[in-house]
C-alpha cells in the first residue's frame, strides 16, 4: 500500500471513530480549561494546543459532552455507577449507590453524630 493511501485511511478512521481520551489527555485538558480564559476569542484552539493530538473541534465536543453529563447527573437523570473499588468513607465497607444518595441528601448540612465520627 502506498503511504498516501495509508494516510488517507488513517484520516478516515479518525473521522469515523473519535479518538479516545486517555487519563493524561484529560489531565492536560483540565489544566488548559483552568489556564485559558473563558472569554478568549480562540479558546478551543488554545486548549487544543495543550492537548497533543486533539483538534479544537474535538476539544470543544469533549467539553460539551462533559457539561451534558454533569447536567444529567445533577438533574437525577443518570445514576452514578457502582464501581467495585468504591468504599464507604465512614465504615470502610463497600458502598451501594442505591439508596445512599437519599441518605446523603438527608444528611446534607447536618453535623455528624458522635457515632458517625467513629
Amino acid at each position: 500500500m502506498h503511504q498516501k493511501t495509508i494516510d488517507m485511511a488513517a484520516a478516515a478512521a479518525r473521522t469515523l471513530w473519535p479518538t479516545q481520551w486517555t487519563r493524561e489527555d484529560n489531565k492536560l485538558f483540565e489544566k488548559a480549561l483552568i489556564t485559558v480564559p473563558e472569554n478568549s476569542s480562540n479558546r478551543w484552539e488554545e486548549i487544543a494546543e495543550q492537548v497533543p493530538g486533539k483538534s479544537a473541534a474535538r476539544v470543544k465536543d469533549h467539553y460539551e459532552d462533559l457539561v451534558h453529563d454533569i447536567l444529567e447527573i445533577e438533574s437525577g437523570q443518570f445514576e452514578l455507577p457502582n464501581y467495585p473499588d468504591d468504599l464507604d468513607v465512614n465504615s470502610g465497607s463497600r458502598m451501594s449507590r442505591h439508596g445512599d444518595n437519599e441518605k446523603q441528601k438527608k444528611r446534607k448540612g447536618k453535623p455528624w453524630t458522635e457515632e458517625e465520627h467513629k
